[in-house]
């Protein structure tokens, strides 16, 4: 069962294509930034438990240039795969993610969750970038909320039943929750800003702000 679940758990992150870059000349993917001037990002980023839900979700993120792209996941768990996640609660499973990046501005763009029974599959992403942006200062830490994916779902022509057709994510400011967690992750986090961002003039249908959960 052990090894059956860290097949199923590679296929899944491997399964997560990050989008094309616009300039093939462009660095590898984001990586943890060693400078001396680094600054820290912390998300919280997880889903809605029920089992209605999509199984994997990723969120991307990437540098003003757009050569350097990063990825947020959190894979739900199954009959395959044991998760662990820092987050457990009735509303919401999900980690407290902390990137060590280079001092910049930087944007998430894109995202991708996909859900699979074992017959069949069913996928979404935006189909035009959005932009989110933020800051990255030297030696600080930005949090920028808690990103929770919730299950849109419509009416069926087939008895009346609702089925998965879309995801929402839902944007809060869990700071009192999710700083404790990324410092127990990462020692350098401190001088914590608290930039949860406001998306009611996000031009996307998949993305709002909410008041705490």
């Amino acid at each position: 069962m052990v090894r059956r679940g860290l097949v199923f758990l590679f296929m899944l992150v491997w399964a997560l294509p990050a989008p094309a870059r616009a300039d093939a000349s462009c660095e590898s993917d984001l990586d943890s930034y060693k400078g001396t001037d680094a600054g820290r990002l912390v998300v919280a980023f997880g889903a809605s438990p029920a089992r209605v839900n999509f199984d994997t979700f990723a969120l991307y993120f990437r540098s003003q240039d757009r050569c350097n792209v990063g990825r947020l996941f959190h894979l739900h768990d199954n009959i395959f795969f044991s998760a662990k996640p820092d987050i457990t609660e009735p509303k919401e499973e999900g980690e407290v993610w902390v990137w060590s990046l280079k001092p910049g501005n930087y944007e998430f763009f894109n995202f991708e969750v996909s859900s699979n029974n074992g017959f069949g599959g069913f996928s979404l992403k935006s189909q035009d970038d959005f932009s989110i942006p933020f800051t990255i200062k030297a030696r600080q830490t930005i949090y920028l909320g808690d990103f929770r994916a919730m299950p849109v779902k419509r009416p069926s022509i087939l008895f009346g039943i609702h089925v998965l057709s879309s995801v929402t994510f839902v944007v809060t400011d869990q700071s009192a929750r999710d700083v404790p967690i990324a410092k127990a992750k990462d020692a350098s986090v401190g001088n914590v800003e608290i930039a949860v961002p406001d998306l009611s003039s996000l031009d996307s249908p998949f993305f709002k702000s909410e008041t705490k959960h």
